[in-house]
């Protein structure tokens, strides 16, 4: 079976803000993200992990091994670029 929190082949994971949320801008910088990727990554059980990266993301997405995947595109009024990263 799955634990609570895994998520299986067939799922997404998704961060979409809604109300209550709070704002990204007061974490940034902190090195949240670099910990969340090294606690994550090594533990992929899919052969390819897909994000929608904003385009100011990109570089980092790039510093952790994702290539861009396609153009450019729109979701939500969110600007992205579609990646990809090979698990390890």
């Amino acid at each position: 079976g799955h634990q609570a929190g895994e998520l299986r082949p067939d799922q997404r994971l998704a961060c979409q803000p809604g109300p209550g949320d709070l704002p990204v801008r007061g974490y940034q910088g902190q090195g949240i993200g670099h910990a969340l990727f090294e606690a994550v990554l090594p533990h992929l059980r899919t052969p390819v992990l897909t994000v929608r990266a904003s385009l100011n993301a990109v570089p980092t997405y790039l510093r952790y091994g994702f290539v861009l995947d396609g153009d450019v595109g729109e979701f939500n009024g969110l600007v992205y670029q579609q990646m990809v990263r090979a698990a390890a």
